[in-house]
């Protein structure tokens, strides 16, 4: 990649090519549980190199609004959630969910000609979404499989990685390095029903045979294994691309979202779901095995030094220390990464690289094909948005509630048979 590639791919403040590409989707700004409550403490947030603050109000409506206050600019963080507005302790001056000031203690309503900057919200899945696009660009939000689940079947979860965000996504499509880098767990790995035999086919062929196809939404590819079960046959896992951060991995009931903070760091969302409601997550087999197999808990995002107050710690994990990485269940052969959970494993492998790696140094083999057709996708939808067209995936003819990552048994021309079928182009 060329220098100027990476910078127009990973920078996302406004005014760049890639910021002006990102601001045509809907952005996940915070999960519902954040401000899970009318009245309840405002909630600090960072997208896209802006600084934002979220707050439920008195009847439940959600507002996201510029964190400065546009009378002299102090955080609107520190304000008084009530009555139906966000009110700025310094002077009084109170928002609605739409920016509007409809109340004020240090001067006349009719005297003040500003407004708070709003951002579009929608609240779906567990997300809290905005758009910080052109007004009369806003896209339709996608319908995802797990949108309109109930919450008793659905987990959600974020958590932030101190790295661009192209490092996390690049791992979502990285179909070699699940049976290498997390072999520890990888043979757990069950199927959407809860059945065993994904792990140890991964286990058995490190360098499977790749397919990929672009869709309307971005692209899917399956990763083809030799199956034991039938000779001739194939063992095929597909993930799909949702332009321009998701991520849709088998095997079924999992959704992850690479989300752009800044530059130089990232907001990391999951939503694990059991697409039947026929099981709930604190006692169901099937999804509690994954969100068990994810490991996305905070205590393990701490230790690990991947969360904003892990930098508080006297003891704080980072590159002196290897991020706590136990280097004596590597030696004894109980841990192969010296890392326990899966997510922080992801994570932290994103990190090491650095807040934001030149890729003009990377040397890919054909296991990275998926990466390099992603890629593809987002510099289509830069040179689309700055031709003043739509960038990919947005406002087409596509079934959001239809993607997902699947996984079987198919004879390798039929891989498409395991996913529901796209509509494929060219590029």
């Amino acid at each position: 990649m060329l220098a100027e590639q990476n910078e127009r791919l990973c920078r996302v403040g406004p005014g760049t090519p890639g910021g002006e590409m990102l601001r045509r989707y809907w952005i996940p700004a915070c999960l519902s549980s954040d401000i899970a409550e009318p009245d309840c403490d405002p909630f600090r947030l960072r997208r896209l190199s802006e600084n934002l603050v979220a707050f439920r109000d008195t009847e439940g409506r959600v507002g996201v609004l510029d964190e400065r206050c546009p009378h002299r600019g102090v955080s609107l963080s520190l304000g008084r959630n009530e009555q139906c507005g966000l009110r700025c302790i310094y002077h009084g001056w109170k928002f609605d969910v739409e920016g509007n000031v409809v109340d004020s203690q240090n001067a006349k309503l009719e005297q003040i000609k500003t407004k708070a900057k709003a951002y579009p919200t929608i609240e779906k899945g567990g997300i809290i979404w905005i758009y910080m696009g052109p007004e009369d660009k806003q896209p339709k939000l996608p319908e995802y499989e797990w949108s309109n689940i109930a919450p008793e079947y659905r987990f959600n979860t974020s958590f932030p990685i101190s790295t661009n965000w192209q490092g996390p996504l690049e791992g979502l499509f990285d179909p070699t390095h699940a049976a290498i880098l997390h072999n520890d767990n990888v043979a757990e790995l069950k199927d959407a029903d809860g059945n065993t035999g994904d792990g140890s086919v991964m286990l058995s062929a490190l360098q499977p045979e790749l397919r990929i196809e672009y869709t309307d939404f971005g692209h899917h590819y399956g990763a083809l294994r030799p199956a034991s079960e039938e000779e001739g046959k194939y063992h095929c896992r597909t993930s799909s691309f949702v332009a321009p951060f998701s991520a849709f991995i088998a095997p079924g009931g999992a959704c992850f979202m690479s989300v752009p903070v800044d530059d130089y760091n990232t907001m990391w969302f999951a939503v694990v779901y059991d697409p039947k409601e026929k099981r709930v997550h604190d006692s169901g087999p099937a999804l509690e095995h994954i969100v068990k197999f994810l490991g996305a808990d905070r205590e393990r995002m701490h230790r690990y030094g991947l969360i904003p107050y892990a930098n508080l710690d006297p003891d704080t994990a980072g590159p002196h220390n290897r991020w706590n990485q136990d280097r004596e269940s590597m030696r004894n052969g109980t841990s192969h990464s010296g890392i326990d959970s899966l997510a922080a494993e992801d994570a932290l492998l994103a990190v090491s690289s650095g807040p934001l790696w030149d890729r003009t140094h990377e040397n890919l083999v054909p296991a990275d094909l998926p990466i390099v057709r992603y890629r593809r996708v987002l510099f289509e939808s830069i040179k689309r948005v700055e031709n003043g067209e739509d960038p990919v995936g947005v406002d087409v003819d596509v079934d959001h509630s239809q993607i997902a990552g699947r996984s079987g048994i198919v004879d390798m021309e039929n891989w498409r048979d395991i996913n529901r079928q796209y509509k494929v182009r060219e590029l």
